[in-house]
């Protein structure tokens, strides 16, 4: 797995397990899954299906790297979290390029909220802008933003390759750097 050198660790499990390492088992999951089945896009008629799937992936945790989602993660911590990092996670979805389409992000944010929760749970905690929504952005501010960006700016085209996944899956985004403020 490529990392670029000197990233934070930015946990993603109580385990010790980092964002990226969790976010690359969870890939690796994912290729399985392209070269079992790589007849599904078809199947189910959505031929952008591994492209959507990868980018979801991808972008699934990110909610975790708030800080206050950060003091639940380490050990013996007594911390509580009161919000899902799945929404916390969609903010991320504005660093993709302009390129995805209105039904790209309908796939992305469904795969990405609901990844834990069924959708309608999500929607009856997060039904207005209220205090949730904007306690979730105030610690997302204070989140390793640049740690963030370096990461998938280096390894969310190359990891689809070193994970051997057909080039045909996906329509690679490339992350812009205009993007990232």
């Amino acid at each position: 797995m490529y990392l670029p050198d000197n990233l934070p660790p930015i946990l993603a499990k109580s385990t010790g397990e980092t964002l990226y390492q969790h976010t690359w088992h969870v890939l690796e999951r994912f290729a399985d899954q392209v070269r079992l089945r790589p007849m599904l896009p078809d199947q189910v008629g959505q031929p952008r299906l591994w492209h959507h799937l990868y980018w979801a992936a991808l972008f699934h945790d990110l909610g975790k790297a708030t800080p206050g989602f950060q003091q639940v993660l380490h050990p013996g911590s007594s911390a509580r979290w009161l919000y899902r990092h799945e929404v916390g996670s969609l903010a991320f979805l504005a660093w993709l390029p302009l390129e995805p389409t209105e039904d790209d992000y309908r796939w992305l944010v469904a795969a990405i909220v609901s990844h834990h929760k069924d959708a309608p749970v999500i929607r009856e905690q997060y039904k207005d802008e209220g205090p949730s929504i904007a306690a979730i952005a105030q610690d997302l501010a204070q989140a390793d933003l640049a740690a963030l960006w370096q990461w998938l700016d280096a390894c969310a085209n190359r990891w689809i390759i070193d994970l051997g996944c057909p080039p045909m899956a996906f329509c690679r985004y490339r992350c812009s750097r205009q993007r990232q403020q």
